[in-house]
Formats: C-alpha cells, structure tokens, sequence
C-alpha cells in the first residue's frame, strides 16, 4: 500500500480542520480508509491515508470531494510530487 498525502498548510488553522473533518468522513464512508493528520510546528495540518487507489484517480476523488461539498469555487488540488497533493485557496479577483 501507498501512502497518499494531503497537504493543507497553505490554508488557515479553521479551514484545513473543517476540510480535514469533511473530507475524513467522505473518505472513511466512501472508500473505508481512515485518515491520519499530523500538525507540523507551525499549527499547519496535513493528511494522509494508506491506499492503492491510483494517484491520478485519487486526485479525481479529491475534485469531486471539492465540487459535493460546494467548496469548488474556494479551493483547488494541485499535485505535489513528494507530498501527493496540496490543497490551495483559489486567488480571488
């Protein structure tokens, strides 16, 4: 199994905790995987799960995760390479 990464600390403390929260419960119901969040030194979190879901099709599930949850317009993924994926505050015009 592979562990794939979630990286959130580009967000604010509260939006990566109710991100984490949200999509914790998709995953966990959806695809029976729990999540593990590690919190860096600057209060920053991250989350990962061990899986062989395919990167790419993983990265789909995070869009579609996105788009269910109405938070399309606010965040996008962006794929990391040694992290698995970034989760980013869409610029605001």
């Amino acid at each position: 199994m592979k562990e794939v990464k979630v990286d959130a600390s580009s967000l604010k403390r509260e939006e990566a905790e109710k991100l984490r929260e949200l999509l914790g419960r998709m995953m966990r119901e959806s695809l029976g995987l729990e999540s593990r969040v590690e919190a860096d030194s600057e209060g920053k979190l991250s989350f990962s799960w061990e899986t062989d879901i395919p990167r790419p099709y993983f990265r789909l599930l995070l869009k579609k995760f996105l788009h269910r949850s109405g938070l399309k317009e606010r965040y996008r993924v962006i794929s990391d390479r040694k992290a698995g994926y970034l989760l980013r505050r869409l610029k605001t015009k």
